[in-house]
């Protein structure tokens, strides 16, 4: 019960952020308006966010222990490229769950640059968790010989949630796009 509420007003907070933004401007939005609109106190928003920003970005540390436990109990013997498509779609689960969020996420990222290129920032965390656990994965002599691999795996799946989300008209046709991007890089990464 105590984690739903914390989950519910991490994502008033994450909402409130993303709709006060979008109406004035990220220069024009404090954390003391965001607590307001989301109904909790300034000093609640701080048990959430450090900032304003991280407010409007979410959480990718949250993201990442998500990932990474994800990632651990997937096959040992799982292919990292198969594990890299789960971890895609599992993200995309996650981005386009929430209508709200969803479609608050997109039109800001489309009509603000300075606040798209901060949330496009934020993926570096979850980049740097899904590459680390993808090394685990990748089998010595690629790792060796193609250091490179699991990173490109990484940035690949994660690009693909990115091009899905900003395509997809709903949570269906964004997946359906994700599965044909990963289709056509599975030579590449078999």
């Amino acid at each position: 019960m105590r984690e739903q509420k914390k989950r519910s007003t991490r994502r008033a907070l994450h909402l409130s952020a993303l709709r006060l933004v979008l109406e004035h401007g990220l220069a024009g939005v404090t954390t003391d308006d965001i607590a307001r609109a989301a109904g909790v106190s300034p000093r609640t928003f701080f048990n959430y966010f450090p900032t304003k920003e991280a407010s409007l970005v979410g959480m990718p540390e949250v993201v990442v222990e998500r990932v990474s436990e994800y990632c651990a109990n997937r096959p040992d013997d799982e292919p990292a490229w198969q594990t890299a498509r789960s971890v895609a779609a599992l993200l995309l689960h996650l981005s386009t769950d929430d209508d709200d969020l969803r479609r608050n996420r997109r039109t800001l990222m489309a009509h603000d640059p300075e606040t798209a290129a901060l949330m496009l920032g934020s993926s570096r965390v979850i980049d740097a968790g899904l590459t680390e656990a993808l090394v685990t994965r990748v089998d010595a002599g690629p790792v060796t010989t193609q250091p490179w691999r699991a990173r490109m795996m990484a940035h690949t799946a994660l690009d693909a949630v990115r091009v899905a989300t900003e395509l997809g008209d709903d949570p269906h046709d964004a997946m359906s796009i994700l599965q044909e991007i990963l289709d056509a890089h599975d030579a590449l990464y078999a």
